[in-house]
């Protein structure tokens, strides 16, 4: 799967870590702790990196909560199912974010 959506001759530029230069806008990342789909490493070498550049980055990590359930917490219907399964808060912090960092520029 991951050659045919990321093809080896092209997969190094597809990566956002390897276009940091320091200028990017301020940036949250949130990842679940039970994420099988794409390594949690990922988004922690990645907030690293930025922060290394000089850029504000925010990091969240969700404690049990898989790759479908980060992308799902932000939708309306597993919000819906809060009441039964655990839904990551990913929402009401990006949310944050853009409201704390929106009014510094």
């Amino acid at each position: 799967m991951l050659e045919a959506v990321f093809p080896a001759n092209l997969r190094e530029d597809s990566q956002p870590i390897n276009h940091i230069d320091g200028a990017e806008p301020p940036i949250f990342l949130g990842v679940g702790t039970a994420d099988h789909t794409v390594d949690p490493g990922n988004t922690t070498r990645f907030a690293a990196r930025l922060e290394a550049a000089g850029d504000h980055v925010e990091l969240k990590r969700y404690a049990g909560i898989n790759h479908a359930m980060i992308v799902g917490s932000m939708g309306r219907p597993v919000r819906a199912l809060s009441a039964f399964i655990t839904v990551a808060p990913v929402l009401d912090d990006v949310s944050a974010f853009i409201d704390a960092n929106s009014r510094k520029h």
